[in-house]
């Protein structure tokens, strides 16, 4: 069950709890239910926020496959689908890391 808060902000942005996010910070994946509340008072930090820093729904944290969709030559090293996707998994933003679980 998820608060009133966040169910509002995941409403704004056409997200539902389990929509995976990427955090641009720490580049990890996790869902939209994991979301925290951030220094601005919005429910947008990433899961890992106080290790991380990463916050704001289009500004840090990102639909899972947003990066890709623009930069097409991430799919070499970016997962497929989201069944490739786990809580935690790290993926870096270039492909000199690849996928690391």
């Amino acid at each position: 069950m998820i608060g009133d808060g966040k169910a509002k902000t995941l409403k704004q942005y056409g997200l539902c709890p389990e929509s995976w996010l990427w955090c641009l910070h720490c580049e990890r994946f996790f869902q939209a239910k994991d979301l925290t509340f951030d220094d601005a008072g919005n429910w947008q930090g990433c899961f890992w926020l106080r290790e991380c820093g990463g916050s704001g729904i289009g500004v840090d944290v990102y639909a899972w496959d947003s990066w890709p969709k623009q930069n097409p030559d991430m799919w070499e090293h970016w997962p497929k689908s989201e069944v490739e996707l786990k809580h935690g998994l790290s993926c870096p933003l270039y492909s000199g890391g690849g996928i690391i679980n």
